[in-house]
């Protein structure tokens, strides 16, 4: 995920290195359970974006419960 920091450095660029780090950087690649932990732990990272597997529950509440465990 050295996008997210690509990002986070041009953002300092722009802003100033509060405001910057205050952004919230979130991941909208493909996204599954197996994925959401790895995702979701990767420093820099606010969050995800879930696609396709948000229209599925039985996946959204395995994704849910994979970051809750």
């Amino acid at each position: 995920l050295e996008v997210s920091i690509a990002i986070r450095r041009t953002l300092v660029e722009i802003l100033d290195r509060t405001l910057a780090q205050s952004v919230p950087i979130l991941y909208g690649g493909s996204v599954n359970v197996e994925r959401i932990s790895e995702v979701c732990l990767a420093p820099g990272l606010s969050g995800v974006l879930v696609g396709r597997e948000s229209l599925l529950p039985e996946e959204l509440l395995a994704m849910v419960s994979a970051l809750d465990a």
